[in-house]
């Protein structure tokens, strides 16, 4: 049997981790912010109902791709089926014209840590 179970220090160990997984948590977010900042939001905005050259991403996570109101979308996309799982934003955020080919938007994203920072921070957007 471990050390902290004799001693009965496993609750104080269990807190330990459970507070330092919510500050990387917290922290993938803040990333994620920024990175969309810089590789996202000249295109996507994060406020519902407002589009500039690709829709608004607010409350995107969990819907259907091609489905926010007032913005013309490709028929690719509109055809994909498509819901906006992690995984599909991931791949999406990826790149979009190799997940859906006839799909619109050009940018890619290579880094595997900040795409799953910026879907982290999509998911926040509600």
């Amino acid at each position: 049997m471990g050390v902290f179970f004799k001693i009965g220090l496993w609750p104080a160990a269990v807190m330990i981790l459970a507070v330092s997984t919510v500050g990387a948590a917290a922290q993938s977010i803040s990333n994620g912010k920024d990175v969309f900042e810089d590789e996202c939001a000249v295109c996507h905005a994060t406020e519902a109902n407002i589009n500039g050259k690709g829709p608004s991403l607010f409350a995107v996570a969990g819907t259907r791709a091609a489905t926010a109101t007032k913005f013309k979308y490709s028929a690719a996309l509109i055809n994909s089926g498509v819901i906006w799982t992690d995984d599909q934003l991931d791949l999406y955020v990826k790149n979009a014209k190799a997940m859906i080919p006839g799909s619109t938007m050009g940018g890619k994203l290579d880094d595997a840590k900040a795409r799953a920072d910026v879907v982290a921070y999509i998911k926040t957007l509600h």
